[in-house]
């Protein structure tokens, strides 16, 4: 992983940050994470990502979470709504999240089933009004999961 430098280790868990600048020079610090979870496969691990009703459950920085609107079965649009750490303003996400499997992707040795995707990106919605005690945050968040049997 070039340019990416370890800013968290917590056991297999492992937390990547680089500094780069977009083409408007606004600094960008994107973060990069992997990790192993046991005992649960990629579809669950996914569905638990994707679907509010257990946000809630892992989330721990949210407040609150919105549905929007719901494009399809496996396409959402939601409102999040972050805790105030203080001193800043607090802060909301209003972004589109989508699930899918894909099984035509290369895989790490002894996996099995496909690779499970969580896309979330940042989208404008009618129904997200702008609020000025708030700072709308920019996402493109990422989730990959693959499904192995044995040791890695």
């Amino acid at each position: 992983m070039d340019n990416w430098y370890v800013v968290y280790e917590d056991g297999e868990m492992k937390v990547y940050r680089r500094e780069i600048e977009d083409v408007d020079g606004i600094v960008l610090d994107p973060l990069r994470a992997t990790h192993t979870v046991k005992g649960i496969t990629a579809r669950e691990l996914a569905n638990t990502f994707f679907h509010p009703d257990t946000r809630m459950e892992w989330e721990n920085t949210l407040e609150a979470v919105e549905q929007l609107e719901s494009l399809d079965d496996v396409t959402t649009v939601y409102r999040h709504l972050h805790k105030r750490v203080w001193p800043s303003q607090q802060r909301e996400t209003i972004f589109c999240s989508n699930i899918c499997v894909l099984t035509d992707v290369p895989k790490i040795e002894n996996s099995i089933g496909g690779t499970y995707f969580v896309m979330n990106f940042s989208v404008d919605h009618p129904k997200a009004k702008i609020d000025p005690k708030l700072v709308r945050v920019k996402v493109n968040i990422s989730l990959a999961c693959q499904t192995y049997i044995g040791e890695l």
